[in-house]
């Protein structure tokens, strides 16, 4: 076959109650493809696809109103014989259409296996307006999609209003081209399109790689992670131009018998271009994180994506597949994820490894097996690396790295402070360089997000002499909620939804739950909702993150820093720390409780008791009853009584509470007298 040209009409929604309104556009679209036809071009085949009748009229439209008013004067403005239109109704539409045509599948239905390896022989997709759906997504992932996105000629209806012009060239290599017309209401007329194309066209080759969508929502998220991105007023807003590479060495910095050893330095670019599966270790706020974006930012390839495993649940291969369709904001379907992750240059990202989890390792050395071709780039936390030595390295067949990231070295600092402030690095250079110092003193490590709170605190003309990361952490909240009327309400809110969550065994919650449990915070206590949603505010603070409606802490470490304060007021949460489940399960928030009072540091780090039964799942299922509302909870048995609040752990707390608040008026966050 040379040439094939085909028109494409789509979801037509004919109804007689608006036959006057329809026909104006049925008429220019007669007349657009009459045009066409004379300008010398052969129609050899005519496609309706979608919905012809519209929802409710199939009984009020025969296939007789059909064949006078739409198919008889469509094939008169094509010089088209009858046998060359295709009809592919919906199927609320068959029986108007009198069972006519066949329906091969819909674009925004879920395929079936069945259908999935049908897929595998076809070669062009004719649907109407731009679905998300199974078979769009797959088909592109098999990379043999053509799109004809015909629309609908009617204006009235939301969409692409237009037909497409479909020509199919053999010779001298397979290739569809596409010419999309839409129609202007304003002067009942069709003309080329420029809604998707500059042009009004699109081109693809059979043996092409369809071109993959560049991961925008991904991108977006990345620069949003930013701690810069809602705290700063000067810094970029693009993690492209604010990253800085750490340290990265395959040894870690651990003294051995012989003394610290010597570091093998590695660049993220070579590690970054190997055939081997890499695993970061770094320990908290190391920017493993920041550093996997920035990995994908930089592959240069829409076909990549990320899997946060702390968000998988119980990890199975649909599961990730389908934790990879989420990184991807929609972009596409998880079936197509399997397809896409073949493709060369293809790569997968995966955040917080745990090695502990036997059968979740089992699963992931599966999927790298079947994912062979495909870069993978894990991360864990320091400490972790021993048990994957001995548990899941074994298990690949791939080639394996493990390399360490380290904090900041001196040069490093400066190239942040340079990008952050640029040119008025100068104005804030000696308050920096003091909060800098009062870090080296107090022996905290210059990691990418202390020293990104320093440079956030230095901007708002803040200096620092907080003792340790704890306070240092404290400082910087403390500074984000400076200006709001309600910063003590905004901070109760926090510690409460970061004690929600734990109950709740959830690390995010959806947007609406968020709403509904602000509702509950405010009532129990008799107070109005504030004017718009606090946790807006709060995300806009860069305090909690919006990831499409998910709403978490922007770091996990603001998330243990509110809990560890709910220590001060629940005896139930402060009791099930001090057991052996809940001295694992809660240690982050101890470490950051004992450095908030570290007066008291005696009796915060005891050992836990070994003798004692570890409660399941956390304070409130020591109770012997879930979680339940906040409402519920609040106004429940959770709280502690009169009686206990005498008790040694509470006293401590409570001491420990009026100890902070002294140091944060007066110490941690003071003015500037610069």
């Amino acid at each position: 076959m040379k040439k094939f040209t085909a028109l494409h009409v789509s979801d037509l929604h004919l109804s007689r109650s608006r036959e006057r309104e329809q026909q104006l556009a049925l008429c220019a679209l007669y007349k657009d493809i009459a045009d066409y036809r004379d300008a010398g071009h052969l129609i050899d085949a005519i496609f309706f696809t979608g919905d012809l009748v519209a929802k409710g009229d199939a009984q009020a439209t025969p296939p007789t109103y059909i064949f006078d008013n739409f198919i008889q004067p469509l094939l008169a403005a094509a010089s088209a014989p009858g046998a060359r239109f295709y009809l592919v109704p919906r199927s609320r539409d068959q029986q108007a259409a009198g069972a006519t045509g066949f329906s091969f599948f819909s674009t925004h239905e879920r395929a079936d296996a069945e259908q999935r390896a049908v897929y595998q022989n076809v070669h062009a997709v004719f649907h109407g307006r731009k679905y998300t759906g199974d078979a769009g997504s797959l088909m592109q992932a098999l990379r043999t999609l053509f799109e004809g996105n015909a629309g609908t000629p009617e204006a009235s209806v939301s969409g692409f209003e237009g037909y497409s012009v479909l020509e199919f060239k053999g010779a001298p290599a397979p290739r569809w081209n596409v010419t999309l017309r839409q129609y202007d209401n304003a002067d009942q007329a069709f003309h080329v399109a420029a809604r998707y194309t500059q042009d009004g066209k699109e081109s693809c080759g059979l043996a092409e790689a369809v071109p993959l969508p560049v991961p925008v929502a991904l991108y977006e998220r990345f620069d949003r992670q930013l701690l810069s991105h809602a705290t700063s007023g000067i810094a970029p807003k693009t993690l492209r131009a604010i990253f800085v590479e750490p340290p990265i060495s395959n040894l870690s910095r651990q003294p051995e018998q012989g003394g610290v050893p010597s570091i093998q330095s590695r660049s993220l670019a070579e590690l970054a271009a190997n055939d081997s599966a890499v695993f970061f270790v770094g320990r908290d706020e190391s920017g493993k994180t920041t550093l996997l974006n920035y990995l994908c930012l930089q592959a240069n390839t829409p076909c990549v994506f990320q899997v946060d495993m702390r968000a998988v649940g119980k990890v199975t291969r649909a599961a990730l597949l389908d934790a990879a369709a989420r990184s991807r904001g929609g972009d596409f379907h998880p079936s197509a994820i399997a397809a896409l992750l073949h493709r060369p240059g293809a790569m997968l990202c995966i955040d917080n490894l745990a090695p502990g989890q036997a059968d979740a390792l089992d699963v992931l050395a599966a999927f790298l097996a079947e994912f062979n071709s495909c870069k993978f780039c894990f991360t864990l936390g320091e400490g972790q690396e021993k048990a994957l030595e001995a548990s899941f390295l074994p298990m690949l067949a791939c080639r394996t790295e493990l390399v360490y990231l380290h904090s900041f070295s001196a040069a490093q600092v400066r190239q942040l402070a340079e990008n952050w402030f640029g040119a008025a690095l100068a104005a804030v250079g000696p308050r920096l360089d003091a909060m800098l110092r009062a870090m080296a003193d107090a022996g905290m490590p210059q990691t990418p997000f202390l020293v990104s709170i320093a440079l956030s605190l230095a901007e708002r003309g803040r200096s620092l002499a907080a003792a340790n990361r704890a306070e240092m952490i404290a400082a910087y909240t403390a500074a984000l909620l400076e200006t709001a009327d309600d910063a003590a309400c905004q901070s109760g809110f926090l510690v409460e939804l970061a004690y929600h969550l734990f109950e709740a065994k959830k690390l995010s919650m959806h947007a609406a739950e968020l709403e509904q449990f602000e509702a509950d915070y405010f009532g129990v206590r008799g107070l109005g909702l504030p004017t718009l949603p606090i946790f807006s505010t709060l995300c806009e603070r860069g305090i909690l993150f919006d990831a499409g409606g998910a709403v978490s802490f922007q770091f996990d470490c603001l998330r243990t820093f509110y809990l560890a304060q709910k220590f001060d007021t629940s005896i139930d949460l402060m009791r099930y720390a001090f057991t052996q489940r809940g001295f694992v399960e809660l240690q982050p928030e101890l470490d950051i409780y004992a450095g908030l009072h570290k007066d008291h540091i005696e009796v915060l780090t005891a050992t836990a008791p070994a003798s004692e039964a570890p409660a399941q799942g956390g304070p409130a299922q020591a109770h012997g009853a879930g979680p339940g509302t906040y409402e519920e909870r609040f106004l429940g048995g959770g709280r502690h009584s009169a009686d206990l609040q005498e008790s040694l752990i509470l006293d401590v707390a409570r001491r420990a509470r009026i100890s902070r608040r002294a140091s944060l008026s007066g110490v941690v966050l003071s003015d500037s007298s610069l």
